[in-house]
């Protein structure tokens, strides 16, 4: 991640501009500050929190008061936020630059030249830093007093993290149903903003890309890229994460990676717990929070959560087309080195989906909801999947997790999917260094399908190959539930099957094909025998009913 305060160089402009989309409310210290716990916080301007008055009881006013208290959204000098007022082009970078660390009365060394028009003065440091820092391209045709709308704000937060996008485009219109006449580049912009919680869309499914965005809503994508920033390891000035390992009546010790530091706690704080609004009193020790401090160093914002899960996923499910009809899909996948754990179940208005992956070391690394989804996806692709009617390759989904995950050498496979009326299952060591094997006389076969469908269960032997390659499988289906065999495992039986085919060469003793798959697999009743092998110049085409009687 980069650390974007150590990169800008500052010349201070003379005097100093606060900028506040209005004047900034400011008030007189009232002296609550004790300035007694363990860190040492320096004083600078203060500016004592004012409740603004037109934000009780809106549905963003919790995020309001935190981008209030961290000063990157303020509020007017009428003690008012205008929530529904639009932001700018230019207040959008200028208050996603704030939350990189730079103020409003900085620019930076070197060539201040904009191609940019109409650049009010307040914004023109943090655009050009927008620039250098690739947020915004200077190629692009910035409008700054134009209202920024919600894709606008959107790459902004991406490009603000740095972030390399893929070609997955496409995926965005698994969320959204209204973004199929964007660029590929604007939807990669979306899809990688959906995956990591930076976006939401709206009930209906739409996302609504040109629809201008207003302050609220700002404080609300803002908010999601600061979580981002500290979720993954970067800090925001006057803004920290931590547990309560002790609380009086005007102080609080933060715990963080076994340190303990304690912050004066000002009179008027805001308290939230499970982001709903609460009181100081309320707080407990041991319960995770993330705080943001006042100018004068006091805790103003506290967000308190009762679970270690302090950030509930609550981005978009996306359509999920075809998978729907999967009931349920779990996969274990384990070499010597790793386990790959794998889950998907869809519900009535939602899904489950991870992937975990846990190292003989016991480090474990994990993704879940829409990333864990995609992935999943995929790797169905790759198995033959892209329809519910299509057939699912055990041993292409085995090959395509492993190669995915970097197992290696014999994998320990443990399999079962539902999906509509089909059962699939495997439970069986697959080799994934196999490589060179003998296949016998089965060089001379150019076509093996052959099923046997019984009272009980049925049994499908399958066998293709190229020059390079080749495929074989057996499948059984009992009880709703299918296994499979393939590898070297299926081409020794295939082998044995096929000898039964050449020992005549001018005719087929059908029974005694039918008698060793019989003894194999305990058939029972009237048993349809249907299929096509093609070996040397010889063809079998089996169409035949037989009784097998009962066991």
């Amino acid at each position: 991640m980069k650390s974007w305060k150590n990169k800008i160089l500052p010349a201070l402009l003379a005097g100093t501009l606060t900028f506040s989309f209005g004047t900034a409310v400011n008030a007189e210290n009232n002296g609550n500050g004790k300035g007694h716990g363990k860190s040492k916080v320096q004083k600078v301007k203060v500016e004592k929190q004012i409740k603004l008055k037109d934000v009780q009881n809106h549905w963003a006013q919790r995020t309001v008061e935190l981008m209030s208290t961290l000063q990157i959204i303020k509020g007017y000098e009428d003690a008012t936020f205008r929530p529904q007022n639009t932001v700018t082009q230019a207040e959008a970078i200028v208050m996603v630059v704030r939350l990189l660390g730079l103020e409003d009365d900085t620019v930076i060394q070197g060539n201040s030249s904009l191609s940019f028009g109409n650049v009010p003065f307040w914004a023109k440091g943090s655009i050009q830093y927008a620039v250098q820092e690739g947020i915004i391209s200077s190629k692009e045709s910035l409008q700054p007093n134009k209202a920024a709308t919600r894709l606008f704000v959107t790459k902004l937060l991406v490009n603000a993290l740095g972030a390399k996008l893929g070609e997955d485009g496409e995926k965005a219109s698994l969320f959204f149903n209204d973004v199929e006449g964007l660029s590929n580049s604007d939807r990669s912009y979306l899809t990688f903003a959906i995956l990591q919680s930076l976006v939401k869309g709206y009930g209906d499914k739409s996302f609504q890309p040109n629809k201008p965005v207003t302050r609220a809503e700002m404080a609300v994508f803002i908010e999601r890229l600061k979580e981002y920033k500290e979720d993954h390891g970067d800090a925001v000035d006057n803004s920290l994460t931590g547990t309560i390992d002790s609380i009086d009546d005007d102080s609080l010790t933060i715990e963080k990676n076994g340190k303990d530091t304690s912050y004066d706690v000002d009179d008027d704080v805001r308290v939230y717990i499970d982001k709903k609004a609460s009181s100081y009193s309320s707080l407990k020790e041991g319960m995770k929070i993330r705080v943001a401090l006042q100018d004068d160093g006091e805790v103003g914002f506290i967000d308190a959560f009762t679970s270690d899960n302090d950030d509930e996923d609550d981005t978009d499910a996306p359509d999920l087309g075809w998978m729907e009809e999967i009931k349920e899909f779990k996969a274990e996948l384990s070499d010597d080195d790793k386990t790959v754990e794998i889950y998907f179940k869809p519900g009535s208005n939602d899904y489950e989906a991870k992937i975990e992956v846990t190292n003989n070391s016991g480090t474990r690394s994990e993704i879940k909801g829409n990333t864990a989804l995609l992935k999943i996806e995929q790797l169905l692709k790759e198995a033959g999947m892209k329809d519910e009617d299509d057939r699912f390759d055990e041993e292409d989904f085995i090959k395509a997790v492993a190669d995915a995950y970097d197992l290696e050498d014999e994998v320990d496979v443990e399999l079962e999917l539902s999906v509509g009326s089909k059962e699939y299952e495997y439970n069986d060591t697959y080799d994934l260094d196999e490589e060179e094997v003998e296949l016998g006389d089965l060089t001379l076969v150019k076509e093996f399908d052959l099923s046997f469908d019984s009272a009980d269960k049925d049994v499908v032997y399958h066998f293709e190959k190229d020059s390079n390659s080749y495929e074989a499988s057996i499948k059984v289906t009992e009880d709703g539930k299918t296994s499979t065999t393939s590898g070297v495992r299926a081409l020794s039986e295939l082998k044995a099957l096929q000898e039964l085919f050449t020992e005549d060469d001018d005719a087929i003793d059908l029974n005694r094909v039918v008698n060793w798959v019989d003894n194999k697999y305990d058939l029972e009743g009237n048993t349809k025998i249907k299929g096509s092998v093609k070996i040397g110049s010889s063809t079998y085409s089996l169409d035949k009913e037989v009784d097998l009687g009962g066991k």
